[in-house]
């Protein structure tokens, strides 16, 4: 508008446009449509994986360079130099169905975790850990019947399959507030997608009232329990007589930045008398597109956090972003994370991969 300065620019809506109009115009070239439907679909690709963990784990683990690994990159466009994770036997949802129905003590809050792509297939130690530190602090656990927040879709530029994902999306979180609970999100850069996102993708006043719902009621992980925790009526458990840490370095990333609430997870941490050190630098991993042959964001970007983390002393790394800790465990030799897996470990909670 005529009162706008030429510098307040949304970047990040900006590319988002930029990539759009590329999937528009068929811009993508061969490699970025395969990886456009590989990468795009990741509940397909991890139900797949999941049922033949040990064939998903041979091509995607292998050796980052490898022959193999550069014909899985001409095939299905995916990085051949980047490290992918691993696929697990028992995804996250089935472990949470199979477990024995836990009695709280006393319940204080209702949540339905959304568990991302990440967690229901790779990294289910991190879910597996906040329902127990959640259900320690007498918050009772759901699983979300919602499928992946479609991140992929919409950073590959596919806005209209963006918007079908969005829509169904928002219809059944909203259910799930509607019938008593809140939302809680492990992976920052998916949450962002369900606050931020989404609610620009859906049309009709229903959607959109559902979206604006979600929006408001949906939370990261860490950062929903120190809400509790700073409320009058709530009481989060800080008797400690785990493993605790003196110094944690911590990195934040981008969409936790872009939240704009400070450093939830650093205050979480904090709790258990450690001290910690911020790390503000980018990871270059801003979801499960950038695992893709020819990502934008270049390879220097995640060696400086890789030079950062390695000059620190601190005993344990944290990052809440999954892909992040993978990355840094390719190139600072280190394995960082998630914070609540660092409550976890101070509350005694044996970790349980």
């Amino acid at each position: 508008g005529s009162g706008s300065h030429e510098a307040d620019i949304d970047v990040p809506r900006l590319m988002l446009r930029a990539r759009a109009m590329q999937f528009e115009n068929g811009h993508l070239g061969r490699g970025g449509k395969m990886a456009a439907r590989v990468l795009g679909r990741p509940d397909r690709l991890g139900r797949l994986a999941t049922r033949v963990p040990g064939l998903a784990n041979a091509l995607a683990g292998a050796p980052v360079g490898s022959r193999l690994r550069k014909l899985l990159a001409r095939g299905i466009g995916v990085s051949p130099d980047r490290e992918l994770g691993v696929f697990v036997a028992q995804r996250f949802s089935d472990w949470f169905a199979e477990r024995p129905t836990i009695k709280l003590h006393r319940r204080q809050a209702a949540v339905t975790v959304f568990p991302t792509c990440l967690v229901e297939y790779q990294a289910t130690s991190i879910g597996k850990d906040l329902v127990k530190v959640y259900e320690r602090n007498g918050v009772e656990c759901s699983v979300s019947g919602a499928r992946c927040c479609g991140a992929p879709l919409l950073h590959a530029g596919d806005t209209a399959g963006f918007s079908r994902v969005a829509a169904k999306n928002m219809t059944q979180l909203a259910t799930e507030i509607r019938n008593g609970t809140d939302i809680v999100v492990p992976q920052p850069a998916c949450a962002h997608v369900l606050t931020v996102d989404s609610i620009n993708h859906v049309s009709g006043d229903a959607a959109r009232a559902d979206a604006e719902l979600v929006a408001a009621r949906t939370y990261d992980a860490s950062g929903y329990l120190v809400s509790l925790h700073r409320g009058d009526h709530y009481v989060l458990d800080t008797d400690f007589e785990g493993e605790t840490h003196r110094r944690i370095t911590y990195q934040a990333s981008s969409h936790v930045r872009a939240r704009g609430n400070g450093f939830p997870s650093r205050d979480l941490m904090r709790l258990t008398g450690a001290r910690i050190e911020v790390v503000q630098q980018a990871s270059g991993v801003g979801g499960i597109w950038s695992l893709r042959s020819h990502p934008d964001v270049d390879e220097t970007t995640t060696m400086r956090l890789a030079e950062q983390i390695a000059g620190t002393t601190a005993g344990v790394v944290a990052s809440d972003s999954h892909l992040a800790s993978v990355a840094l465990s390719q190139h600072a030799k280190v394995r960082p994370v998630h914070p609540l897996q660092v409550i976890a470990r101070a509350y005694g909670i044996p970790d349980e991969i």
